[in-house]
């Protein structure tokens, strides 16, 4: 490697020993990326790229406290140093981890990419522009954002979510300068995936796996997601199939078994599906008792979003085997692991349709009141509080929403609401129910409040 070349020359330069030590954090080996930085910091104490890498890997080794305070030391400079789009990025991982609300730490990371991609306004392409650019960096700020977007697809009419926009403004640049960056296209495909553009989403996988690398097996299981969302079960299969067929480990891992759970589930075997969701639990506890950091592992990421799908689906199948105490317990188990985090709306959200199975429809609507105009799900609790009245409390469903659901303080999301609005009002006039006092501009009024 061209970097420990230059370090072996040069071992009194700080600058290449931060740079293999960059290197080495990119192939996910922590401790030796480490090392290489706090040689480089002994070398130099005052290179703030070796302390942030610094940073990096204690984040990476979830020492918060050490990161934290060698990141206020950082904050401080901030005005003066080259990198600050990096701490800003850093104080926004750090602040997932340490209780931070989902606004402040988007408000970090979208301050990170405007600072970063300042840098690079007002350069041609070529070596300073690629280098300056950062691809890598970029892809990273990506998986970040992606943490805070709605982890199933949206609905045809649904709103996009910002953390998606984002994510995808940011990758075009990207991928205009670097078409063959396997991993950028891979995170267009999930992030269109995410935004219901479906065929979008397999055309851009298709490029991945047919031009770029063939082998890669997390795309054949984000394409067998996406076959699946497009109700093509055989193509879903075949995908989890073939992604098999390169990376046997993929059987080993529990989004494997939640994919294939859920084509089993919409094809009727649910009690297939709960079967293998059990082996992907089992899977997921021995993944829980792996120390972090080490060397480098081809294992693919399952983020704490996927843990939460895995709970929630044991859960959906129990429910529709009539399971109800199963499922009622699967729920409270997510809801012990994840309470007081940016996720648990998501186990909020489906605590409501528990309720409604149940044939409890006041608890399911004092559920999804609590879910706030900040929170990521707030727009899908809305609506299936519409959904309740419309279907469950339809002879004063009007008069209900009129006294209840009368939202406040909405800002940006009453683009989203508008198109709730809409669909209800649809959904009212199909069931041929006319009242000359409820029109769509009076549903909006009362839906947002203005």
């Amino acid at each position: 490697m061209f970097a420990e070349k230059a370090a072996s020359i040069d071992s009194t330069s700080s600058l290449c020993m931060a740079e293999v030590g960059q290197q080495a954090l990119l192939r996910g080996k922590v401790k030796d990326a480490a090392r290489y930085y706090k040689t480089a910091t002994k070398l130099d104490e005052s290179s703030v790229l070796a302390l942030s890498g610094m940073i990096a890997c204690q984040l990476q080794e979830k020492q918060f406290e050490v990161a934290k305070e060698q990141l206020d030391f950082l904050q401080e400079l901030q005005t003066a140093v080259s990198n600050r789009s990096e701490i800003l990025y850093m104080s926004a991982v750090l602040g997932r981890h340490t209780g931070k609300s989902s606004e402040e730490i988007l408000n970090l990371l979208n301050d990170a990419v405007e600072t970063h991609f300042r840098s690079v306004r007002g350069l041609t392409f070529g070596t300073e522009y690629l280098t300056t650019m950062n691809p890598d960096y970029v892809t990273t700020l990506v998986k970040e954002y992606l943490l805070y977007s709605p982890t199933d697809p949206v609905s045809h009419g649904q709103a996009v979510s910002p953390a998606l926009k984002k994510t995808l403004m940011i990758l075009e640049p990207v991928t205009k300068a670097c078409p063959g960056l396997r991993d950028a296209q891979f995170l267009v495909a999930k992030a269109k995936y995410l935004s219901g553009d479906q065929k979008s989403a397999v055309s851009t996988l298709h490029h991945v796996l047919d031009n770029l690398d063939p082998t890669f097996a997390e795309a054949h299981l984000l394409m067998a997601q996406v076959q699946l969302q497009m109700g093509n079960y055989l193509n879903a299969q075949q995908s989890l199939e073939v992604g098999l067929s390169y990376n046997f480990e993929v059987r080993d891992h529990p989004i494997y078994h939640l994919i294939n759970a859920k084509v089993q589930k919409e094809q009727g075997a649910t009690q297939e599906a709960i079967a293998t969701l059990q082996t992907a639990m089992n899977l997921l506890n021995k993944e829980k008792n792996k120390k972090p950091g080490g060397s480098a592992s081809k294992r693919i990421e399952f983020s704490k979003n996927d843990r939460i799908s895995l709970y929630l689906e044991l859960a959906d199948c129990y429910r529709l085997t009539g399971q109800n105490q199963e499922a009622t317990r699967i729920m409270q188990e997510a809801l012990g692991e994840y309470q007081g985090t940016g996720e648990e709306v998501r186990i909020t959200v489906a605590n409501a349709d528990l309720a409604l199975e149940k044939g409890d429809t006041e608890t399911a609507l004092n559920i999804l009141r609590t879910v706030g105009p900040e929170q990521p799900y707030f727009v899908q609790a809305k609506e299936k509080m519409a959904q309740i009245y419309l279907h469950d409390r339809f002879e004063d469903s009007l008069s209900a929403t009129k006294k209840n659901y009368n939202l406040i303080n909405l800002g940006k999301t009453s683009g989203c609401m508008h198109n709730a609005t809409v669909k209800l009002w649809t959904r009212i006039r199909l069931r041929r129910v006319t009242f000359s006092w409820a029109t769509p501009s009076w549903l909006l009024r009362n839906l947002t409040g203005r």
